[in-house]
C-alpha cells in the first residue's frame, strides 16, 4: 500500500512552564512537575501519529540515536500504526531533543539539539520508498535531507505538501523556489505567508499560483480559524473548533496539517479538509504534548458532526 512520507526533525520534547519569561541575570520558576518528561515531538512525528491513528499509511524519513528503544519512540509509533521503514539509526548519536519554555502569555521559546538527525550523520534515503509514495511531506529539516527530499520527489514526481516553517538557514529563497515549482499544498500561518510574500515580492497570496503544481494554500490564523486559497480562484473560510479546554498549543499547527491531509486524501474536498485540520487542533491543544490526545478516527468523527452538523464524512 502506498505511504505519505514525512520528512523533518523528530524531537524528545520537555515541556517547561514559567512563571515569566526568563531574562538574563533573573530566574524563572518551572510550574509543571513534568517539565523533565519526554514527549514525543517533532513536526514530522506529530504528523505521522495523527495520520496513522486515523489509519493513513505512513512513515517519517527521520534518523535516530543509539537511545531509540531506551526512549521507547520505536514503541510509541508503532503503536500508533507508523510504520518505521523509513527510520535510520546512528549508532553513535542520540536522537533530536529540544526544549519547549511556555512563557505566562503561551508563547514558546524553543531550544533544539539535533543529535542524529544532523547534517553530518546524513545518509542516503531508501529511494524505494518514493517509487510508491502516495505524498511526500516537507517541514523544517537538515539542509542535506531537505534536498535529498527535493532530488527524489523530482526523479519520481510524487505530490509534495509544504509545511513552512521560517528557518531561512534551511529554506533560503533559492530553495523555497525549487520547492514552490514542485508543491502541490503549501501549509503557513500568517506571519510565515506575509514573510513568503516580501521575499517574493508578491502582491497578494493569490499569485503564488504562477508556481505550475500548485492547488492550495492553506493560512491558519490562530483563533480566527483558517483560510483556504485554491488555483481556482476559491477562498474558504475555516473556523476554529472549541476545545474542552486549552492547556497547551504547541503542536496545533502540525495537527491542522496532518487533519487537512486525512480529508485531501480521502477527496473530502478542500473545505471538509480544513475543517477536520481544524477539529483535529481542537485535540491536540486539550493536553500537554504535540501528540497526546491525538483522536481516532471515531473521536474525530464525533467532534467534526458536533461542529458541522449535516456533514457527513
Amino acid at each position: 500500500m502506498k505511504k505519505v512520507l514525512i520528512t523533518g526533525y523528530p524531537s524528545m520534547d520537555r515541556i517547561v512552564k514559567l512563571n515569566k519569561a526568563p531574562m538574563v541575570g533573573h530566574s524563572s520558576i518551572i510550574l509543571n512537575q513534568d517539565s523533565n518528561d519526554i514527549f514525543y515531538g517533532g513536526c514530522s512525528i506529530n504528523i505521522a501519529v495523527i495520520l496513522g491513528k486515523l489509519n493513513v499509511p505512513n512513515t517519517p524519513l527521520i534518523r535516530v540515536g543509539k537511545d531509540f528503544e531506551q526512549i521507547k519512540l520505536a514503541e510509541y509509533l508503532k503503536n500508533n500504526n507508523v510504520d518505521l521503514s523509513g527510520i535510520m539509526k546512528v549508532d553513535d548519536k542520540i536522537t533530536s531533543f529540544g526544549y519547549l519554555l511556555q512563557t505566562e502569555t503561551g508563547d514558546h521559546v524553543t531550544l533544539f539539539h539535533p543529535g542524529a538527525h544532523s547534517d553530518e550523520n546524513f545518509v542516503p534515503y531508501d529511494e524505494e520508498l518514493f517509487k510508491n509514495a502516495r505524498m511526500v511531506v516537507i517541514t523544517i529539516n537538515a539542509k542535506a535531507d531537505l534536498l535529498e527530499t527535493i532530488r527524489l520527489v523530482k526523479k519520481y514526481n510524487v505530490p509534495l505538501a509544504f509545511g513552512m516553517k521560517l528557518d531561512e538557514t534551511t529554506f533560503s529563497i533559492d530553495v523555497l523556489e525549487e520547492i514552490f515549482n514542485l508543491v502541490e499544498i503549501i501549509f503557513a500561518n500568517e506571519y510565515e505567508m506575509s514573510v513568503l510574500r516580501q521575499w517574493f515580492k508578491l502582491n497578494s497570496i493569490s499569485a503564488f499560483f504562477k508556481f505550475p503544481k500548485l492547488k492550495i494554500i492553506a493560512v491558519t490564523k490562530g483563533s480566527r480559524g483558517s483560510t483556504i486559497y485554491t488555483r481556482e480562484n476559491e477562498i474558504i473560510e475555516i473556523p476554529v473548533v472549541k476545545p474542552k479546554r486549552i492547556l497547551d498549543t504547541a503542536g496545533a499547527g502540525d495537527a491542522y496539517i496532518a487533519g487537512f491531509l486525512y480529508g485531501y486524501l480521502n477527496n473530502l474536498g478542500y473545505k471538509k479538509a480544513g475543517r477536520l485540520g481544524s477539529t483535529i487542533s481542537s485535540f491536540i491543544i486539550e493536553e500537554v504534548g504535540c501528540t497526546t490526545n491525538s483522536p481516532t478516527l471515531e473521536t474525530l468523527k464525533e467532534r467534526y458532526d458536533k461542529n458541522f452538523k449535516g456533514e457527513e464524512l
